[in-house]
């Protein structure tokens, strides 16, 4: 098992750094199934990243 999950009550959590990666990949791979340049797709990625890090250090 990876260090980034856990197993609860027989489910298995993972953390919200991994959520995010997971989540990352699936939206890179619809934009890249909708036609977007792959240099869109590297902004809109480093976007997202940025806006991450800000809401983080709100917490």
């Amino acid at each position: 098992m990876s260090e980034n999950t856990a197993v609860v009550a027989g489910q298995t959590l993972v953390s919200v750094r991994a959520a995010l990666e997971i989540a990352h990949g699936a939206y890179e791979q619809a934009m890249v199934q909708h036609g977007l340049l792959p240099a869109s797709i590297k902004t809109i990625r480093a976007m997202a990243e940025q806006n991450i890090t800000a809401l983080e250090d709100e917490e």
